[in-house]
């Protein structure tokens, strides 16, 4: 299976997964079966206004939009903070349903030219009201909340480098608790496991928690991750009263715990979000989450057909993963026309066009100068000049350190060699030597090293000291 199929299959399963869980969100499990029969729900609402395009789907949408107009940034050698361009996403994504925000942003982009698509979001909700009370662009929200939608939008910073970063660093923008923002972080880099290394969830899980598990904040994220593999190897099934004792979905690492657990034991996509959506608690993320692993790790194919004849999103989502997946790998970021830039085709020729039917496209993601000119007004007070002072004094303070330093270690060494009798045996000259080296931009560059040579001398402790 190829990238583009497991991309696809990513966000397609995580808006079935969501799609499903939306109208028991809010049900009991003796509520769920009194309304869809004793096994619960198992298939999609008919397209509604509530099912169309849910809110968890629109965040992951514009999360994707917000990453391909930073790499286009970066691409093109400009000034760019990720967390910052995705923070403009989501304000575009606000101000596009009617919303007013502290900071405003242009709403252009083929995705706000989708008004039939969009559903108006809760006024009250703690994250609406986060995202509109924001100050400044990448600002991390001022909060202790612990929810769930820095979690529900993380799934497209795994097709791009620095997921863990990205996921967690975009997360704060509207939860302050580190479970929020690290569980987001986490799943993000499972995803990117499964993406890039075809490991097993199992195995994808185990090492992000290596990796990722020492940091400060992780306790009880990966406390909670280490519960759903323990039942995983227990061969402890999932069910509603399980999920229940498990926990509700409503906090971070309860939802992402759960999704997991379920995607661990399901033999295929159907019967993991069946059961990831049927219990007591935040069915639609627990469903969405479970839908996201499932789909990117069987691919669009194993998605039940009757499902995906109920995304009423399902072309814009099938265009997004098309973009997430092609502009890394063909724009390069120069040249082309109207300032678009230069895509690379993989055709037989060898084609190398810019701007027409592409270009147009790639263009919704190129970020404007006016809210990078945001960015910087609204980043301080603090002048440039002040800034280079600033880190003069620093560099200053670092050599008078190490000068210092040299010297107290100068003084120990002379007191030491008197102790033990050192006498000097060899001596090693100075030497300069040339070489060529590729530097992360992939250019080669001339690189000079001096070795100063050093001095050995042999102390009656038996060891030899090279100075």
């Amino acid at each position: 299976m190829n990238t583009m199929e497991q991309i696809k299959g990513c966000l397609l399963g995580g808006a079935v997964g969501e799609a499903l869980g939306v109208p028991v969100d809010a049900l009991s499990w003796p509520g769920i079966q009194l309304a869809y029969g004793p096994h619960g729900v198992s298939e999609l609402a008919p397209t509604t206004s509530r099912t169309r395009c849910t809110q968890n789907l629109q965040m992951t949408l514009f999360t994707g939009e917000g990453l391909l107009r930073a790499f286009l940034r970066n691409s093109r050698h400009e000034p760019c903070h990720v967390p910052s361009v995705i923070h403009a996403s989501l304000l575009r994504w606000l101000t596009a349903q009617g919303y007013n925000t502290e900071v405003p942003v242009q709403v252009n982009g083929w995705l706000t030219e989708q008004p039939n698509a969009w559903l108006p979001s809760v006024e009250t909700s703690a994250y609406i009201a986060t995202l509109k009370a924001a100050i400044r662009l990448g600002k991390p929200a001022n909060n202790d909340r612990n929810g769930c939608d820095g979690l529900l939008r993380a799934a497209p910073c795994a097709f791009f480098g620095n997921a863990f970063a990205y996921a967690a660093d975009s997360a704060r923008l509207t939860l302050g608790h580190p479970s929020g923002h690290l569980a987001a972080g986490l799943f993000a880099d499972i995803l990117q496991r499964l993406t890039e290394q075809g490991s097993s969830l199992e195995h994808a899980i185990t090492q992000s928690l290596a990796t990722h598990g020492a940091r400060p904040g992780m306790a009880d994220v990966k406390a909670t991750l280490e519960r759903s593999l323990f039942y995983f190897y227990e061969n402890y099934r999932p069910g509603p009263e399980r999920i229940a004792a498990f926990g509700s979905g409503w906090a971070a690492e309860e939802a992402l715990a759960t999704a997991l657990w379920c995607a661990l034991m399901a033999d295929d996509v159907e019967e993991g979000i069946i059961t990831a959506v049927n219990h007591s608690g935040n069915s639609s993320a627990t469903g969405q989450l479970a839908g996201q692993v499932l789909g990117l790790q069987h691919g669009v194919r194993c998605i039940p057909s009757r499902w995906l004849a109920g995304v009423g999103m399902r072309g814009v989502v099938e265009r997004m993963a098309g973009d997430v997946y092609r502009v890394p790998r063909e724009y390069c970021g120069v040249g082309g026309e109207g300032g678009v830039g230069v895509l690379y085709t993989s055709d037989a020729a060898g084609e190398k066009r810019g701007g027409g039917e592409w270009g147009r496209a790639f263009r919704h993601y190129q970020p404007s100068g006016q809210l990078f000119d945001q960015m910087e007004t609204k980043r301080g007070s603090m002048s440039d000049t002040k800034i280079r002072n600033l880190m003069l004094l620093g560099v200053a303070a670092a050599l008078v350190g190490l000068v210092w330093y040299l010297d107290a270690a100068n003084e120990r060494w002379k007191a030491f060699a008197e102790q033990h009798h050192c006498r000097k045996v060899g001596e090693v000259s100075p030497d300069v030597s040339t070489g060529v080296a590729v530097t992360m931009s992939g250019q080669l560059a001339h690189v000079t090293t001096f070795d100063p040579g050093k001095t050995g001398y042999q102390c009656d402790d038996g060891v030899t000291y090279w100075r």
